[in-house]
């Protein structure tokens, strides 16, 4: 979480340069729908995530997490320039959690590997406080998240062949998951914008487990 705080911060840092870029793009005569109209849109970009899963642990056992890069799509509709109704799916493909038990359990090594889609419908408000080139905005909503998960046990310490002697176990589950956040967008033209953002993702039900944040790039186009 700690991570997560913190590249956000450094996040915000890059509005300024950013914003000055699409001012230095943009060109005066162009109209401004894509800033103030109503239309659909659709999308696509990059992610990186943060683990935060929350793990069921009674022995407070000593795991180490991977962070995952990822993708995302989408497809909106933008009202006004205060509120965009917008679907999105999340790809990310390689969560890791890994970690020593204690010499007298069964398993010595876990290792557990999740891969996470997420299926989402938010909303984007915009509380007004914007300009030719950019505007910020909040994000909420939910939808469903589904995860698979490979499981590997070993009998063998984390630093040996642990591979020669474990087990993998699969699995799979789904759920009710929620997204919170933050973001803006830059307007560097009419033909698309830029949006950034930074989030927070959790399920519930079956995908108790799958918690994290994220800090995302991607392009928009509107049809």
């Amino acid at each position: 979480m700690k991570k997560w705080i913190l590249l956000f911060v450094l996040a915000l840092g890059l509005l300024a340069p950013a914003g000055a870029w699409a001012g230095d793009l943009r060109d005066e005569e162009w109209p401004d729908e894509i800033r103030t109209g109503d239309f659909y849109y659709l999308g696509l970009g990059g992610q990186y995530a943060f683990d935060n899963f929350n793990i069921d642990d009674p022995y407070d056992l000593d795991y180490n997490t991977d962070n995952t890069f990822g993708a995302y799509l989408q497809a909106g509709y933008r009202y006004n320039k205060y509120l965009a109704a917008e679907f999105n799916f999340h790809w990310l493909p390689d969560f890791k959690v890994a970690g020593d038990t204690p010499s007298w359990k069964t398993s010595q090594y876990l290792e557990l590997e999740s891969s996470v889609n997420m299926y989402m419908l938010v909303a984007k408000l915009s509380p007004g406080l914007d300009s030719e080139v950019w505007k910020p905005y909040f994000i909420a909503g939910g939808g469903w998240a589904y995860g698979n998960h490979n499981l590997f046990a070993s009998q063998v310490a984390q630093n040996k062949a642990k591979e020669q002697e474990g087990d993998w176990f699969t699995s799979s589950n789904s759920g009710g998951a929620a997204q919170a956040g933050l973001g803006v967008i830059l307007f560097p033209g009419n033909q698309f914008s830029v949006q950034m953002e930074s989030c927070y993702f959790w399920g519930f039900g079956d995908v108790d487990m799958v918690r994290y944040g994220n800090i995302s790039i991607g392009l928009s186009f509107p049809l």
